[in-house]
C-alpha cells in the first residue's frame, strides 16, 4: 500500500466530491461519510438520503466505542475514551486514507447498494445505483477487511432487491495499527471518437 505523509495532505478541498460531517443531531454521535456532489440522484424517493453513504463507528473486540473528534486543516482525528485514535486525511476529491491505533473502523450503512464484489483479499467494491458510482475499500496487510449484509443506521433492510452492507476494518491478532483507503468513483463517459480498428 502507498503511504502518504498525513501531515501534508489538505483535509478537504473546494469542490470535493466526498466529505465527512456531523449530522448535528442528538440521535447520532457518529460522523458521516457522504458526498457534496450536486449530481442528479435516482428520483423515486427512497426512504434514505442517497447522498449519505456510511456512519463511522470505532470498534474494539466487536463492540462499538464512543468517540469525540477534532478537525485540523490537514486531517480529522477521532478519539476514543481509552486512547484509541483514528486519523482521516484526504488525498484528493475522490479518495481519503485512514490510520487507526488500538481500534477498528466500522462503516455503518446509511444507504443500499446494488452489487458487492471482492476481487482479491482486502479489496471490496460496492456499486451505488443512486449516485451512479462505485465505492472502493482497501486495507493494508495488517488489517482484516470484510463486508456483511446488515441494516442501515436508520434500521432499513433490503430495499428493491438491494442491500445495505457494513464494511469493517479490524486489526489482525497481534497488530495495533491498521491502515485503509476509501475511494469513490463516478461513472465515466467515453468522449473520444471510436478508434480505427485497422
Amino acid at each position: 500500500m502507498i503511504t502518504y505523509p498525513l501531515d501534508l495532505i489538505p483535509f478537504s478541498r473546494c469542490g470535493s466530491i466526498l466529505t465527512i460531517s456531523s449530522r448535528n443531531s442528538s440521535s447520532s454521535s457518529r460522523l458521516i461519510y457522504k458526498t457534496l456532489s450536486t449530481r442528479n440522484y435516482y428520483t423515486h424517493n427512497p426512504p434514505f438520503l442517497p447522498e449519505e453513504f456510511f456512519e463511522f463507528g470505532l470498534i474494539k473486540r466487536d463492540h462499538e466505542i464512543p468517540y469525540t473528534w477534532q478537525a485540523y486543516p490537514h486531517k480529522l482525528e477521532l478519539l476514543g475514551e481509552g486512547g484509541e485514535t483514528l486519523i482521516l486525511a484526504f488525498v484528493n476529491e475522490n479518495i481519503f486514507l485512514f490510520r487507526a491505533e488500538n481500534t477498528g473502523l466500522k462503516l455503518i450503512p446509511c444507504n443500499i447498494f446494488l452489487v458487492q464484489n471482492s476481487p482479491v483479499i482486502n479489496l471490496i467494491y460496492l456499486i451505488d445505483w443512486f449516485i451512479r458510482g462505485i465505492h472502493m475499500f482497501r486495507a493494508d496487510d495488517h488489517t482484516n477487511l470484510e463486508s456483511t449484509i446488515s441494516r442501515t443506521a436508520a434500521g432499513i433492510g433490503k430495499y428493491r432487491r438491494e442491500n445495505p452492507y457494513t464494511i469493517t476494518f479490524q486489526p489482525k491478532v497481534d497488530t495495533s495499527t491498521i491502515q485503509g483507503e476509501i475511494f469513490l468513483r463516478y461513472e465515466t463517459f467515453w468522449d473520444k471518437s471510436f478508434p480505427d480498428f485497422d
